[in-house]
């Protein structure tokens, strides 16, 4: 008889705690948008960094994958002036007038994508241009810097 006790006052608080949870999981991942700046450096064959780092209004969020620093995940804030000065560097260097792709036939290169309002170019180094090559030292120099923290 005392199991059944038991039983009626806990699943309810059970079903509050899960509703509650998930009223919490909803508002937290619907508040998420979509980050302002993205770069994913792809894994190779070689030694090739592979992270992805997410930027968006407060926070950066970072994945190192491999021959990286810092493995795993991280999240941290971001400050605006951090954020201002990259979208200085996109807007500067005329991201929105580059083409989706720059991509060669060969194999073993390792696929880079950047993303910047809704638009995302995806590329090997050897074929991309001088201007989106500065986009990129800029976001992996600020990579290195988030490992660091």
């Amino acid at each position: 008889m005392m199991k059944n006790k038991n039983l009626t006052w806990t699943l309810p608080v059970l079903s509050i705690l899960l509703f509650f949870g998930n009223c919490n999981q909803k508002n937290y991942s619907s508040s998420e948008k979509e980050p302002k700046i993205a770069l994913s450096q792809e894994r190779c064959l070689g030694n090739c960094e592979s992270f992805k780092l997410n930027i968006y209004k407060k926070k950066v969020k970072y994945e190192g994958i491999s021959n990286v620093e810092k493995k795993g995940f991280l999240s941290t804030s971001v400050k605006k002036i951090t954020v201002d000065s990259l979208i200085s560097i996109m807007t500067t260097n005329d991201f929105e007038l580059l083409e989706n792709e720059y991509l060669t036939n060969l194999r073993d290169l390792q696929t880079i994508k950047i993303s910047y309002n809704g638009k995302t170019v995806t590329f090997h180094k050897r074929e991309a241009p001088e201007n989106l090559l500065v986009i990129l030292e800029s976001l992996v120099n600020y990579a290195h810097e988030i490992e660091k923290e």
